[in-house]
C-alpha cells in the first residue's frame, strides 16, 4: 500500500479517517444524549431542587435594596442590652428554658397582635434580636418573642424543635397579645439557617419566615403542599454566606413550592448589629404582604 493514503499518514497530516469520523460523531451524540437528560431532570429550577412533576412551583422574586447607605458599616463590637427587657424562663423537657420578649402595641390594647419570633446568631442570645427589632415593633405594633438556643453555638433540632418554640409562645401568652394567625419567623446568621429549614415543613406554621445572612444548609423536597413565602435577606459582601449561591436556593425553594423573594443588600455584609433596624424595617414590608391568608 502506498504509505501516502494510509489512515496514519492521513491522520498525521490533519485528515481524518473514516473510524475516527465515526469515534467522533459518537462522542457528539452521547454528548447530546447526555445534556438533554440532564436538561429534563434539572429544568429551570439548578440542581439544588428535588422537584415533582405534581407539585405546585412558587414564585420567585428578586430585589435590589439599597437600605444600607455606606459600605462595610459598623462599628463591630455589639454588646447585649443586658436588663433592658423582660426575661422569662420554664421548663420544657426538664430543662430550663429561656426567652426575651417586647411588645410595641399600645398599653391598654388587648386585641391580639402581629408576633415575630426571632431566631438568634450563634454565640448570641435572643437579647440581641429584641434589641434590634424594638424600633420596628414600636413602630407597628407587634409582639416580639426571642428564644434562647439551648447551646450558644446554634439551634439543634433535638433540643430546639418545634414543640419548644410553641411552648415558647404559649408560654409568652400569658403576658403578650400574640396572633397564632398572624405569626412570623425571623432568624439571623445561624437563626437563619435554622428558621429556614424548619420553613421547609412549615414547622411552625407561620404565615412567613425571612432571613438575614444565612440560608439553609440542604434543601427538603416537598411533593404535595405549598411552604411558607420565604424572604432572603443578604448583604453583597456577605463572606459566610455567598450571594452568588443564593439564586440555585431560591430557585430550588420555589419549585418546592415556597413563594421566594431574594433581596441583595449593596454595601452591606454578614454584621447585623449596625444596620439591624432598617434591615428589620424591610422585612417587616416583606411580612405584611401576607396578612392573614395563606397563597392558594
Amino acid at each position: 500500500m502506498d504509505d501516502s493514503l494510509s489512515p496514519m499518514r492521513i491522520w498525521r497530516s490533519g485528515g481524518m479517517s473514516l473510524v475516527s469520523l465515526l469515534t467522533s460523531a459518537r462522542i457528539c451524540f452521547l454528548a447530546l444524549l447526555a445534556a438533554l437528560i440532564v436538561s429534563l431532570h434539572f429544568g429551570a429550577t439548578g440542581a439544588w431542587a428535588d422537584n415533582d412533576a405534581t407539585q405546585d412551583a412558587g414564585k420567585l422574586h428578586q430585589v435590589r435594596l439599597n437600605t444600607v447607605s455606606r459600605v462595610m458599616r459598623g462599628p463591630f463590637d455589639y454588646e447585649e442590652p443586658v436588663g433592658r427587657f423582660p426575661h422569662y424562663e420554664f421548663r420544657h423537657r426538664l430543662l430550663n428554658r429561656s426567652y426575651h420578649a417586647f411588645s410595641g402595641a399600645p398599653s391598654g390594647i388587648d386585641q391580639p397582635r402581629p408576633t415575630v419570633l426571632l431566631l438568634h446568631g450563634s454565640g448570641r442570645t435572643g437579647l440581641s434580636m429584641v434589641d434590634m427589632w424594638r424600633r420596628v415593633a414600636s413602630t407597628h405594633g407587634l409582639v416580639v418573642i426571642a428564644p434562647n438556643s439551648a447551646r450558644s453555638g446554634g439551634w439543634m433540632l433535638l433540643l430546639d424543635s418545634p414543640g419548644f418554640f410553641d411552648a415558647v409562645l404559649r408560654h409568652a401568652e400569658q403576658n403578650y397579645p400574640i396572633d397564632r394567625e398572624r405569626l412570623f419567623v425571623f432568624g439571623h446568621s445561624a437563626g437563619a439557617v435554622y428558621a429556614t429549614q424548619l420553613a421547609q415543613d412549615n414547622a411552625l406554621n407561620a404565615r412567613a419566615v425571612a432571613a438575614h445572612a444565612g440560608y439553609p444548609e440542604r434543601i427538603a423536597r416537598r411533593p404535595d403542599e405549598a411552604g411558607p413565602p420565604v424572604g432572603f435577606f443578604l448583604g453583597q459582601y456577605d463572606h459566610l454566606f455567598p450571594p452568588s449561591d443564593l439564586p440555585a436556593i431560591g430557585q430550588a425553594m420555589a419549585a418546592n413550592g415556597h413563594d421566594v423573594t431574594l433581596a441583595f443588600l449593596p454595601n452591606h455584609s454578614h454584621w447585623y448589629y449596625a444596620d439591624g433596624p432598617a434591615i428589620n424595617a424591610e422585612v417587616w414590608r416583606f411580612f405584611k404582604r401576607y396578612g392573614r391568608s395563606q397563597r392558594q
